[in-house]
């Protein structure tokens, strides 16, 4: 019995020899693998402020821009609907409710003003818009209006792919005919003229619409039951720097035709912002924005 004794003795201790060896084996294997993922933590860079657009699932956002907004850019909107898109051409702040947009800003530069694009003629709801927030061209058909462009196709003509987004449906409203036709082509070919004689314009343009707006379309997914908001009329705003100082003028037309000169329909931004809820040329420093939003002379416009 002492004989078997000291033999099981000799057996435990190789046991815990073994043991002992086991778990170091184990405790260096945790040393190469690193502490498990929950329990480690990374500290990030600390990211660039940022605007980004807000992309649809499946859809790749644009680039997202960095810095102070482009100097056409108006100030974010309280209290209404607003996400911010960049296209080549131009920027716009859409509205969902409305399946409009709130306001198309872009600057045109001399070089801008003529190019070799043709015309697109291919209206497409925009990818970057969700698919149950988008007008479609089904909304327009048999409507008696216009699809018209905010940012003009005749100032996209120095890019084909800047062509082609004009087309997109959240750069697009209704507007009556003899308006699209008329006095707001009449608008878009002076402020070509303005910008390929004295220097850059910087333009913000849109609807003037409300949430009761008539509705146009509205039937099946697309649009949600809602529509495509008609607005009552619209409004450009445009910023040049010429002849040694900065000047600003704003206008307004009913949704519908005008025999009137273009100076009849014009209007300090100062009233443009009352009218419209909108600040614009924020970026613009304090004491020029003051000056140049509360007067305007249609005469230095050539108007």
């Amino acid at each position: 019995m002492p004989r078997t004794r000291a033999i099981w003795r000799q057996v435990g201790h190789f046991l815990d020899a073994a043991a002992f060896v086991w778990i170091a084996a184990l405790c260096s294997l945790a040393t190469l693998w690193g502490t498990p993922a929950q329990a480690q933590t990374v500290t990030r860079p600390q990211a660039q402020a940022t605007t980004q657009v807000q992309a649809p699932a499946g859809i790749q956002p644009q680039a997202e821009r960095q810095g102070p907004p482009a100097l056409e850019i108006p100030a974010p909107l309280a209290g209404q609907q607003e996400r911010l898109i960049y296209h080549t051409g131009y920027t716009v702040s859409y509205n969902a409710a409305w399946r409009l947009p709130n306001w198309v800003a872009y600057e045109l530069t001399p070089e801008e003003t003529s190019g070799p694009a043709k015309r697109a003629d291919r209206f497409i709801p925009d990818p970057t818009v969700p698919f149950h927030e988008t007008a479609g061209t089904d909304d327009y058909r048999h409507s008696g209006f216009d699809r018209g462009h905010m940012a003009p196709a005749g100032d996209m003509k120095w890019s084909e792919q800047a062509m082609r987004e004009s087309f997109y449906l959240s750069n697009i409203c209704p507007q009556h005919p003899a308006l699209n036709r008329g006095i707001w082509k009449r608008l878009e070919e002076t402020v070509r003229r303005l910008a390929a004689t004295r220097g850059s314009v910087y333009v913000v343009c849109g609807p003037l619409a409300a949430d009761t707006a008539r509705r146009l379309g509205g039937i099946g997914d697309r649009s949600g039951g809602q529509g495509v908001a008609v607005p009552h009329g619209f409004f450009k705003a445009l910023l040049q720097y010429a002849d040694g100082r900065w000047a600003a003028v704003a206008f307004t037309f009913d949704n519908a035709g005008s025999e009137k000169p273009l100076s009849d329909h014009t209007l300090t931004i100062d009233s443009l912002e009352i009218l419209t809820g909108f600040d614009f040329f924020p970026t613009l420093p304090d004491s020029v924005e003051t000056a140049v939003e509360r007067e305007t002379d249609p005469t230095w416009w050539g108007l």
